[in-house]
């Protein structure tokens, strides 16, 4: 009887363990690669003093996302082509801090997450439900962030108002004044995947 109790709760323990187990990373995909190197391009010119390479590819959303967060000083491209200042907006932190809050009260009261726990303890169902409701959570989550839910961003300019409002070839005008919002692109292709440890 004991060993049948001590092998009941090993095998619950281990259902769990992995309906918690792995990462859940929520952003956007830098599929190639340019959010990441233009980060590593920037960290070598900071340390350095030296100029980089274009990188010879559109930047990913990914990499937008970044900037925005970050920020970005006023420099001058490779090719020459002058860009300025973008102040740091960092949504993620703020989503992040939100999700930290809101996980506990999550995991505790929200019928859906208590249904898909019940579920993983039973062995039965998706073995990464959890983890997939969680990622549509936080997905939602960094959407308000980036609306400007949990605090306030630096304003845009009036030269970036003064753009937004004229059409840019297929891109219709924009009148949103929103820093990070412009066309809607980034806001709706937040995402995100999960990762085995």
């Amino acid at each position: 009887m004991a060993k049948d109790l001590d092998d009941l709760r090993q095998e619950i323990t281990g259902r769990i363990k992995r309906a918690f187990e792995g990462t859940i990373k929520v952003g956007w995909i830098d599929g190639n690669g340019s959010g990441e190197k233009a980060n590593e391009n920037r960290l070598f010119r900071e340390a350095t003093g030296q100029p980089t390479n274009a990188l010879g590819v559109p930047y990913s959303l990914a990499g937008i996302a970044r900037t925005l967060n970050f920020g970005r000083q006023a420099g001058t491209t490779a090719e020459g082509r002058s860009y300025p200042e973008i102040p740091a907006r960092p949504f993620m932190t703020l989503a992040i801090d939100q999700i930290k809050r809101d996980l506990p009260v999550l995991l505790k009261h929200d019928p859906r997450a208590r249904e898909l726990i019940n579920n993983a303890i039973q062995g039965e169902g998706d073995p990464d439900g959890l983890k997939k409701y969680l990622g549509a959570v936080f997905v939602g989550t960094v959407k308000r962030a980036m609306r400007g839910e949990f605090g306030q961003f630096v304003p845009l300019s009036p030269k970036t108002i003064e753009q937004r409002r004229k059409p840019h070839g297929n891109k219709a005008a924009n009148n949103n004044p929103q820093p990070l919002i412009d066309s809607g692109l980034l806001v709706n292709s937040v995402t995100f995947e999960i990762t085995k440890d």
